[in-house]
């Protein structure tokens, strides 16, 4: 490594630049050139004859448009070969920008280097090892790694220009991007329709409606995302968008209410597709008719006939060891509602303490009755706790406790 002095224009693009410029990102560099000078060593390395950039590439056109193509600057050529000096201009582009869709477009761009430079996951791995750095390495005839990592359920791994393939050559020295928004970006250019990626806003663009973010009035990141994910059907993700925007469900705009209902639709799809659903852990075949159910309720969401805000999983016949798991749950919350609110009836009879009237704890575990049983038992277990009020209470009836009252409208 050494530091020389040379003329901007002796300074040629990393091979691998896209030749796109951000114009507002260099008006503020000639700002700073102006008022400050050029603060900066550039980093560069020598390819025969040429001098080529590592990185810099906005800082030296704001340079040359503030002080000419002749102008000298600080230069500090590195002893880099094409790899590192595509490393280099990407670790500078991802870590200097907020801009998702430009670092989507720097990924892609990985992606295709990654793609054009090795034939196959064995050779990189080869190469990642001469650079000091060790990665898994496949094992085509065991279903595990060199390493002893099971490869089994994740084989697009090691496939040149995956994900998992470029969060290794990317974060080979530390992280500059973690693997998970790796991932989620590169979905969102792989799976997104053309039309809803150029819709997708990004940054600090999103219109405000008081002091908070209007979600309803932009289609952003996160929607992206959630979108992404269901697959590359653009029709399906055009008809999705659509029964989000329009649904009656309350604060449907908001984001965990739509990573909710996404997940339970793409529940549903899989459910269709597979035949099997997941209940409680346990996996629970589906007949012909629970899969014609969800296919037809997957229909009239795309359709707009059935609110995606009431999406509900199909009620199917459960295996006896489901049952009984889910049996003992709701029978074991219930012994230690009534346990809790008995404790809260002794409180109040034997200290006369208004604080500790047994009102909220009763309202509590009606309220959860109600969203679990629909209805259907309310009555049978509100005359429990009328009886368990009663014998509580007995010996204190001076204290005039009236349960209607203290359930507030109960059920």
């Amino acid at each position: 490594m050494k530091t020389v002095k040379l003329q901007l224009k002796d300074l040629k693009d990393n091979p691998y630049h896209d030749g796109n410029y951000d114009k507002e990102q260099i008006k503020k560099l000639e700002t700073s050139i102006r008022n400050l000078g050029v603060l900066r060593s550039f980093s560069a390395f020598k390819k025969g004859e040429k001098t080529m950039l590592v990185c810099g590439h906005h800082t030296r056109e704001a340079a040359r448009n503030v002080l000419g193509n002749n102008a000298e600057v600080t230069v500090t050529i590195q002893e880099y070969d094409d790899d590192t000096a595509v490393w280099g201009m990407a670790t500078e582009n991802l870590t200097q920008v907020e801009d998702e869709k430009k670092k989507i477009k720097d990924l892609v761009a990985i992606r295709k280097y990654l793609k054009k430079t090795f034939k196959n996951y064995q050779e990189f791995a080869e190469f990642m090892r001469k650079k000091g750095v060790s990665v898994v390495i496949s094992d085509k005839n065991s279903k595990t790694s060199k390493r002893g990592r099971v490869n089994e359920g994740r084989p697009e791994g090691f496939v040149i220009g995956s994900s998992r393939n470029i969060s290794e050559w990317l974060n080979r020295k530390g992280i500059i991007m973690d693997f998970q928004e790796i991932s989620e970006l590169l979905r969102i250019k792989d799976n997104l329709s053309p039309e809803l990626y150029d819709k997708m806003v990004v940054g600090n663009k999103h219109p405000k409606k008081g002091d908070e973010e209007d979600e309803e009035l932009v289609f952003n990141l996160t929607n992206a995302k959630m979108l992404s994910s269901l697959g590359d059907d653009h029709e399906e993700q055009q008809d999705i968008l659509k029964a989000l925007e329009n649904s009656n469900e309350e604060r449907m705009h908001r984001v965990r209410t739509r990573g909710k209902v996404i997940t339970k639709y793409k529940e549903l799809k899989k459910a269709a597709k597979t035949g099997k659903l997941k209940i409680k852990g346990k996996e629970v075949k589906l007949d012909e008719e629970d899969k014609k159910k969800i296919e037809e309720s997957i229909q009239m969401v795309r359709e707009g006939k059935k609110d995606i805000g009431n999406i509900e999983l199909p009620n199917v016949k459960l295996p006896k060891a489901v049952t009984e798991i889910t049996i003992q749950e709701i029978n074991s919350e219930l012994i230690d509602g009534l346990d809790k609110i008995a404790r809260e009836f002794e409180l109040y009879v034997d200290k006369g303490n208004l604080k500790n009237s047994p009102d909220r704890e009763l309202n509590k575990l009606l309220i959860y009755l109600h969203s679990w049983g629909k209805d259907k038992f309310i009555s049978f277990y509100k005359k429990v706790l009328e009886e368990l009020a009663k014998r509580k209470l007995h010996k204190a009836e001076e204290m005039d406790y009236d349960f209607e009252k203290g359930l507030k409208g109960g059920y």
